[in-house]
């Protein structure tokens, strides 16, 4: 079984924003929506595990109902305290779905929800790759300048 691990558990201090960045909307779609329309549509992805933070939980279930999201593809877990602790929930949810059943070809791709915009072939990608290695990582070549002015 595939999982598409999405991180969704941090607030969005630094956006300074009522709601955390997961929520906020792009072209009146919200972030969260966005990104798991993505994973949903990737034919490779089976099921998702959503680390969200449990304060923004309830918030969270019915902004993906009302968006038709497919509820019985995602689980909703608490995230953690950071991102790792998150991650290893979301891993920990998987093995807990699999039970019995777990085996060396269950794969779980992660990715951070406030990235939207991932292309579905970079998603196709890391499950190819990740079959023929223990884990990958997804880096793209910096184009853009930096300049620094005082």
């Amino acid at each position: 079984m595939n999982f598409a691990g999405i991180l969704a558990g941090g607030v969005g201090s630094r956006m300074e924003r009522s709601v955390p960045k997961q929520f906020l909307e792009i072209a009146g779609v919200p972030v969260v929506v966005r990104t798991l329309r993505t994973f949903l549509g990737a034919p490779q992805v089976d099921r998702i595990v959503l680390a969200m933070n449990p304060n923004w939980s309830g918030y969270c279930r019915d902004l993906l109902a009302k968006n038709g999201i497919d509820l019985a593809r995602v689980d909703m877990i608490p995230g953690g305290e950071t991102r790792f602790l998150s991650m290893a929930a979301v891993v920990d949810r998987c093995i807990a779905i699999r039970g019995a059943d777990l085996s060396d070809g269950d794969l779980v791709c992660i990715h951070d929800c406030a990235r939207p915009f991932v292309p579905p072939r970079i998603v196709a990608d890391n499950f190819a790759m990740v079959a023929d290695y223990d884990m990958v990582t997804t880096a793209l070549p910096t184009i853009d300048t930096v300049v620094i002015a005082e």
